[in-house]
């Protein structure tokens, strides 16, 4: 394994990107519970449906898996994932209850950038992605 990171930057958006994650399955078995019963979770979480959870759930789910963690809140990658949030509005709340990262565990970090945007890094493989929400993301 080499030491240089991967890093790529998308945008939620991008339906490509987006297209099947929840189908994902390796050996057999499905990887990525399902965008409703993780937004579901969130919404219990948050308090309220919104179109921050919304698109806080996707770029959850997109981030992930993009960088290699496929069930971030098992033992296995609990410690792996380590989040940048750059916003602190609902889509932050959505991105924790996704990923399990919290600011208490230290594996979710603000940055008041004040963009709709979160760097997933995964720290045993050096690879991180930075997902943005653009103004697009609230048609889906």
């Amino acid at each position: 394994m080499s030491n240089e990171a991967i890093a790529i930057s998308c945008d939620v958006t991008d339906e490509a990107s987006m297209a099947n994650l929840e189908d994902i399955e390796v050996g057999g078995n499905k990887i990525m519970r399902s965008f409703d019963i993780l937004l579901s979770e969130s919404v219990k979480r948050h308090g309220h449906l919104c179109a921050g959870q919304i698109i806080g759930v996707r770029m959850a789910m997109l981030g992930c898996h993009l960088v290699g963690i496929d069930d971030p809140k098992s033992d296995q990658h609990r410690k792996k994932l380590i989040v940048y949030v750059e916003i602190d509005r609902c889509a932050t709340d959505a991105i924790e209850s996704v990923t399990g990262c919290r600011l208490g565990k230290r594996t979710l970090k603000f940055k008041d950038f004040g963009i709709n945007a979160a760097t997933f890094v995964n720290i045993e493989m050096g690879a991180a992605v930075r997902v943005i929400s653009t103004e697009r993301s609230r048609d889906l």
